[in-house]
């Protein structure tokens, strides 16, 4: 194996370096943003100085609003979203890959053809569901509901993932 010139390693540290700082400067200026008082938030200077670092906005974020509900309720939602379309599309990526049965192909070629509208085309459709399976369900699925929420977030991942897993357990040998 032909050995490395030290300048092309070099080289590729120092790319390396740029793409890291160019990804992680927004997370950087936000961290900072936060912990700045009010006054000098819009101040010249990116990194605030000792006199000028406070905790009070995280205080405030806890305190006045109910952060730590948002925070539940995402996690009550993602949990959701994420077990069932692991499920569902884990059982129909292995039989779309395993299994040759009636409507096989059309049930791919329905996956493939549903990746190409934007999800915003769906948005009403969506909408006027959910407002109908409100009245229906007592409001557990519906407007408004984590649950409504987590059937959104599951049935807009099912085609593609679907499909990537079926993909991947057309890679694996069958034995």
């Amino acid at each position: 194996m032909k050995k490395k010139s030290p300048y092309t390693v070099y080289f590729w540290h120092a790319f390396l370096l740029v793409g890291l700082s160019a990804t992680l400067m927004p997370a950087f200026l936000v961290l900072m943003a936060a912990l700045r008082k009010k006054a000098t938030l819009v101040s010249s200077t990116i990194i605030p100085g000792p006199d000028e670092v406070t905790l009070a906005n995280f205080s405030t974020l806890l305190t006045q609003t109910p952060f730590l509900t948002w925070m539940g309720n995402t996690l009550i939602c993602s949990t959701i979203a994420t077990i069932a379309a692991l499920l569902v599309t884990t059982l129909a990526g292995y039989a779309f890959s395993r299994f040759r049965f009636f409507g096989r192909k059309n049930g791919l070629l329905i996956m493939i053809l549903l990746q190409m509208f934007p999800a915003a085309m769906s948005m009403v459709a969506v909408f006027r569901i959910l407002q109908y399976l409100g009245p229906l369900t007592g409001g557990l699925v519906g407007l408004n509901s984590l649950m409504g929420l987590s059937l959104v977030y599951i049935g807009a991942g099912i085609p593609f993932n679907t499909w990537m897993i079926k993909g991947y357990i057309d890679a694996l040998p069958r034995e």
